[in-house]
C-alpha cells in the first residue's frame, strides 16, 4: 500500500456481510489492511459514520482530526492527508466500507 511508508494504517469495518462472505472477499482481493466485523453497527455509531464509504481520520493520540464522505482515490487521499499533516505526523486512518 502506497501510504505504508508514512506510517498510515487502515481499518475496514464490515457491518453488512456474513463473516464467511466477508472473509472470502478479503481473501479474493487480498485486502492489505485490517478488517473488523461489526454486524450491530456499534463501531460505526461510535465514530458517527452516517453511511459507507466514509473515512474517519484519527491521530495517534486518538483524536478525530478529519472526515471524508464517499469513495476516494489514492491521489486525492494523499492530498487530503497532506492537508491534515498526516503524511509527516502518522495519522491512523479508519475506513468504513
Amino acid at each position: 500500500m502506497a501510504l505504508r511508508p508514512f506510517g498510515i494504517k487502515f481499518l475496514g469495518i464490515d457491518d453488512n456481510d456474513n463473516r464467511a462472505a466477508a472473509a472470502a472477499f478479503l481473501n479474493l482481493y487480498k485486502v492489505p489492511y485490517y478488517n473488523v466485523y461489526d454486524p450491530s453497527g456499534e463501531l460505526l455509531a461510535l465514530y458517527n459514520v452516517p453511511f459507507i464509504p466514509y473515512f474517519v481520520f484519527i491521530s495517534p493520540k486518538g483524536y478525530i482530526v478529519g472526515r471524508y464522505a464517499g469513495a476516494i482515490g489514492a491521489k486525492r487521499m494523499i492530498g487530503y492527508l497532506r492537508k491534515l499533516g498526516a503524511i509527516k505526523n502518522g495519522v491512523e486512518i479508519k475506513y468504513a466500507y
